[in-house]
């Protein structure tokens, strides 16, 4: 009996310390795994900061991709009305100074008017306008019969001349007003692409932090 006891004893001892070699080994497996959670969370808690401060970034270079967009805009627009009304006052005083019988005040101002909108008139054509009138000034002093003296000679030639100028500086606002045309059309081109680019950044880092966000979850409830 005695025999037996002993048996059963160390039967039992062996399988306590058995046990308790396992629980010992699960715990160990335990905290290492819990450490390994640990170190992943702090790890994708960085990873989500990088990408927070990157679309933040990312938002900001959009927000001034804006701005100086619109800025450009605004200031196509501005350059656009002006090339407008200049290409109008130009046509308007072209027509004045071919009307049969050109009144000398009017054609004065519709000239002046047109040269004030115009932003590509050179020296030398402001050289000559200003040489027009102030010969044409003198000429309307003397008498006049019949038609207007802007259409006798000398003056018939140098007011068709005066056409011509006018011409010039009007196909070289029209050659500007297309060139920054075509440029307004280039920078809206460019920024849609770059808005486009930026989005798609913003869009996947958003996706990016928000897995991330979901595995810090799922790691936390393992644990």
């Amino acid at each position: 009996l005695v025999t037996d006891f002993n048996k059963w004893c160390d039967e039992e001892t062996y399988a306590t310390k058995a046990t308790i070699g396992d629980a010992r080994a699960k715990v160990a497996d335990l905290q290492a795994f819990i450490e390994e959670q640990a170190a992943l969370q702090d790890r994708l808690r960085s990873e989500v900061d990088e990408t927070i401060s990157e679309i933040t970034s990312t938002e900001m270079d959009l927000t001034g991709a804006k701005q100086i967009r619109t800025k450009e805009h605004s200031n196509y627009k501005a350059a656009e009305d002006s090339y407008v009304q200049s290409l109008d006052e130009l046509t308007r005083a072209m027509e004045v100074l071919q009307n049969p019988n050109p009144s000398f005040v009017q054609a004065t101002k519709s000239v002046q008017l047109a040269l004030e909108r115009a932003a590509t008139v050179t020296p030398q054509q402001q050289a000559s306008i200003q040489d027009f009138f102030a010969q044409a000034a003198q000429g309307q002093q003397q008498p006049q019969k019949g038609a207007s003296f802007l259409q006798q000679v000398p003056y018939q030639s140098r007011t068709g001349e005066l056409i011509q100028t006018l011409q010039q500086i009007k196909d070289e606002t029209e050659k500007n007003r297309n060139d920054a045309s075509r440029e307004e059309a280039g920078s809206q081109h460019a920024f849609e692409l770059l808005e486009q680019s930026l989005d798609s950044e913003i869009t996947n880092g958003n996706k990016q932090m928000a897995e991330k966000k979901m595995q810090v979850s799922r790691s936390q409830e393992v644990v």
